[in-house]
């Protein structure tokens, strides 16, 4: 990876988080995050990679930003008990971009204990990153 793929992940990732932070879990979305992405790739002003590059870079960037999100949410929280979770979450963001199929499993079995938590803001998070890497199976 070149140097310039990184930079589009990382503008990404914290865009994502930014925006996370700054919004309640019923705004996020797949559409806003993909927004949020073409954003910080049409912002790119010095562009060295092909766009192809950087979007798939920016989308990477997105999805670890979410996971970190949720990670970051479940620490709020405060709850005893949680280090298998977090445990959990940080192995889903290792796993992008090249396990993107034990990142679902991941995403999968810890929605449902966030929920039971009470940490929506970080279920929302999950379920927007199910979303994004499984549209057809966040739809069902």
């Amino acid at each position: 990876m070149v140097l310039g793929t990184f930079d589009d992940r990382e503008a990404a990732r914290v865009s994502v988080k930014r925006f996370l932070a700054e919004n309640p879990g019923e705004r996020y979305s797949p559409d806003e995050v993909l927004r949020l992405v073409a954003h910080t790739v049409r912002e790119d002003s010095d562009p060295v990679d092909p766009i192809a590059d950087s979007w798939r870079e920016g989308v990477y960037g997105a999805l670890i930003g979410l996971l970190e999100f949720a990670l970051e949410e479940v620490a709020r929280t405060g709850q005893s008990g949680l280090g298998a979770v977090r445990d959990a979450l940080s192995e889903a963001a290792r796993c992008v971009p090249h396990r993107v199929g034990r990142c679902m499993q991941i995403i999968r079995s810890v929605m449902s204990r966030l929920r039971e938590m009470g940490a929506g803001r970080a279920a929302s998070a999950l379920r927007t990153a199910e979303a994004l890497l499984c549209p057809a199976a966040a739809a069902a």
